[in-house]
């Protein structure tokens, strides 16, 4: 999100008062577009006020200053309307060649173990692109996905449903991935007539926002998943760790309230689970997580970078392997 965050200033967010907002968040936050956001809904949630003011310090040659600041709630409003919009153009657009190139290695080290014990590969994802769909797509003849989503004959458009998750069975002649995308994707809309979740085509729901909507989390620091389709995600990253021997977590902060307290929960009654994270910083996330250090194996690798990437995948294949095993 760091690199998204510059090119919101470099390229989507161009107009003079939000920009200046952006800019002074980004100086009070960083380039966290979490912390940004959780700012933007606290200010735009205060509806009896115009906007916050008040004094922020900065340091200059002769110390630190208290200069005075302005954040204007209708600037703010605008402000979030365009990183929404950022948000769907960003992550909408993907290679389908470099997502081969990236998760065929991993998932090439994952699937013995995962096959031997006969099990498949759940996969539950923050990102809004649709890559692990792609990768899928691009390797049909070796690869089943299950995705929550399943064809409708009659207006011939694909629509999620919990149920698709629970009835699914194992695909044998296959690879067998189930996909949850818990914070939803670029390419869901929720159609209005029917209530319900269609994939189509990526586009911010502003455009025709009384026939559609976007089916997001949109990044703030507090997220309560309590509707569809993203309460089932979370119930079912719940039960799945419940069981789990391993649950790998590539890249993620471990900020989501949600995902952080049904973690716990499961790490309570399951002792045989291991928390592995590949992450340059994995020491120090992995040390805020709240669950026992024994179950905690950092990574600190960066996932994607070439020279890292032979050490990350026997990284893994070494977890698995002891923690599963191969027959």
């Amino acid at each position: 999100m760091d690199s998204f965050v510059d090119k919101l200033s470099k390229h989507h967010v161009r107009e003079e008062k939000p920009s200046s907002m952006l800019k002074l968040l980004t100086e009070f936050r960083g380039a966290d577009l979490e912390a940004i956001m959780g700012e933007l809904e606290t200010l735009i949630g205060l509806d009896y006020a115009v906007g916050a003011s008040g004094y922020h310090k900065v340091k200059t040659g002769n110390g630190v200053n208290n200069e005075p600041f302005s954040l204007n709630r209708d600037t703010a409003i605008r402000l979030r309307f365009l990183i929404k919009h950022a948000v769907i153009r960003e992550y909408r657009d993907i290679s389908a060649q470099q997502v081969v190139e990236l998760y065929e290695p991993l998932f090439d080290r994952m699937f013995p173990s995962l096959e031997s014990a006969k099990h498949c590969l759940v996969i539950f994802t923050t990102n809004y692109d649709p890559s692990v769909e792609a990768f899928c797509q691009e390797k049909y003849e070796e690869y089943h996905l299950c995705d929550g989503f399943a064809y409708n004959p009659t207006d011939r458009h694909n629509y999620w449903h919990r149920s698709v998750f629970d009835a699914f069975q194992l695909d044998s002649r296959k690879r067998n991935i189930v996909l949850f995308k818990i914070h939803g994707s670029v390419d869901w809309l929720h159609v209005t007539s029917s209530s319900r979740i269609r994939r189509g085509q990526a586009m911010y729901d502003a455009m025709d926002s009384d026939a559609y909507s976007n089916v997001l989390i949109y990044p703030a620091t507090r997220k309560i998943a309590t509707s569809e389709p993203f309460y089932s995600g979370y119930e079912y990253y719940q039960r799945c760790c419940e069981h789990a021997r391993v649950c790998l977590a590539i890249g993620y902060s471990f900020r989501d309230y949600d995902a952080l307290t049904r973690l716990r929960g499961a790490s309570s009654i399951n002792d045989r689970l291991q928390l592995a994270l590949v992450s340059p910083q994995a020491d120090k996330i992995l040390k805020d997580v709240p669950i026992p250090t024994e179950q905690k194996f950092p990574m600190p690798f960066y996932f994607g970078k070439a020279d890292q990437m032979p050490d990350c995948l026997t990284s893994i294949d070494a977890l698995l392997s002891s923690r599963i095993g191969r027959e």
